[in-house]
């Protein structure tokens, strides 16, 4: 087993029989690929987890949030939408504009330059879900291009979003705080077991989560504690 690391997504895979551990390192609205600043922000707390613990029989897993699409269609990361009502089947999903793909492959760009600028990369890449049918399409383009990143980098690459239309699942649960709000925002932890049948199918990936004992230590800190400034990173020779 291995630890899945990433925002408040890592909630919706805790069912998994393969993570021994979800850390969670900071929020959506300021872990993602929507400007050079948060892109960095996101490479700074997964290098810092790296470096932590760069002498232990360490291996990690990470996943994508979907604040990515939802601040790109909505303008803002807190969106005013009815949750009852975006999670509808009847809710049709917005067209893809030459605006939202334009502004999404800017986060993949950044996405791009985290995963080659980290020293040590994740098993698998969990890529960004959610029940909201508003940004379906958005999800779903984001999910392509991160997978062809991923698989260009020997990454393995687990797309929610094809699990819930094959499926015809929208894996929709209740908030965190508030067990009796629809959350419109995570899939639910139904989306483990789909991950751990994505894991049982593919025997070398299965093997490399079987193989890893790490155990991760019962001990806190605080992410932002450190000073490190990974933002020359995405200003020199930026690729986006």
């Amino acid at each position: 087993m291995t630890i899945l690391i990433g925002d408040s997504h890592t909630r919706s895979y805790r069912l998994s029989k393969y993570f021994n551990t979800r850390l969670f390192l900071n929020e959506g609205k300021t872990q993602n690929f929507c400007t050079d600043e948060n892109a960095s922000i996101s490479l700074k707390y997964v290098q810092l987890i790296n470096d932590i613990f760069s002498d232990k029989n360490f291996s990690y897993s990470y996943i994508v949030g979907e604040p990515d699409c939802r601040k790109i269609f909505y303008g803002t990361f807190y969106h005013e939408r009815n949750p009852n009502e975006v999670i509808k089947k009847s809710q049709i999903p917005a067209e893809l504009t030459n605006f939202l793909v334009e502004s999404l492959d800017k986060c993949i760009c950044r996405f791009e330059k985290f995963i080659i600028s980290l020293s040590k990369k994740p098993i698998v890449i969990i890529g960004p879900g959610s029940p909201n049918k508003e940004i379906f399409n958005l999800l779903v383009y984001y999910n392509s291009k991160l997978e062809i990143i991923c698989n260009n980098n020997n990454i393995w690459f687990f797309n929610p979003m094809k699990s819930s239309i094959e499926n015809d699942l929208d894996f929709i649960g209740t908030t965190y705080k508030d067990p009796t709000l629809i959350d419109c925002v995570h899939f639910s932890s139904e989306i483990s077991h789909y991950f751990d049948e994505f894991i049982d199918s593919n025997i070398e990936l299965k093997n490399k989560f079987i193989s890893e004992n790490f155990e991760f230590p019962k001990k806190s800190f605080r992410m932002d504690s450190v000073n490190f400034n990974y933002i020359e990173l995405f200003q020199t020779h930026r690729l986006c």
